[in-house]
C-alpha cells in the first residue's frame, strides 16, 4: 500500500501546485495606457490606447484592454464599449477594476466635476476573442 500512498500523494502535489501555477501566474498583457482627465456633465470618451499612439509612447496602436483600473476623485458615471451598455456609477475615490474587454470608455461626472483617472492593460484587438 505504501507504493500507492506515494503514488497518492505525488499526484495530490501536482494538482495543487498546477492549480496554483494557473490562478496565481503572471498576466501578460503587453499593452499599456492611460488617460486622465477632468471630468464634465455630457459624456467625454477614450479609446484604449489612444494616449499611447498619439502621444511618445512606443505602441503605437490602439488594443483591447483586459484589465481596466478606473479611479475619480467624485462620484462618475462610466459606460463600457457602446452607448447603449448601462451605465455604472463609481464612487468618489473608490478603485474599480473591470476584467473585461474593454476598447472603448465614456464618462460623466454625477454631481459635480473631478479627476478621473483610467489605468488600462491588455492585448492587440485580435487576441482579444471578442464577438465583432
Amino acid at each position: 500500500m505504501s507504493v500507492l500512498d506515494y503514488i497518492v500523494a505525488r499526484l495530490k502535489r501536482g494538482v495543487i501546485t498546477f492549480i496554483g501555477m494557473v490562478t496565481l501566474s503572471h498576466r501578460d498583457w503587453p499593452y499599456h495606457d492611460y488617460e486622465t482627465a477632468t471630468t464634465t456633465a455630457t459624456y467625454l470618451s477614450y479609446r484604449v490606447g489612444e494616449n499611447n499612439k498619439s502621444a511618445s509612447g512606443d505602441q503605437h496602436k490602439f488594443f483591447t484592454a483586459k484589465s481596466t483600473l478606473i479611479l475619480c476623485t467624485t462620484n462618475v458615471y462610466v459606460i463600457l464599449n457602446h452607448d447603449n451598455n448601462v451605465v455604472q456609477e463609481i464612487p468618489a475615490n473608490t478603485w474599480f477594476e473591470f476584467e473585461s474587454n474593454v476598447f472603448f470608455i465614456q464618462y460623466a461626472y454625477v454631481d459635480e466635476a473631478g479627476t478621473i483617472r483610467i489605468y488600462t492593460e491588455g492585448v492587440a484587438p485580435n487576441e482579444a476573442r471578442r464577438p465583432e
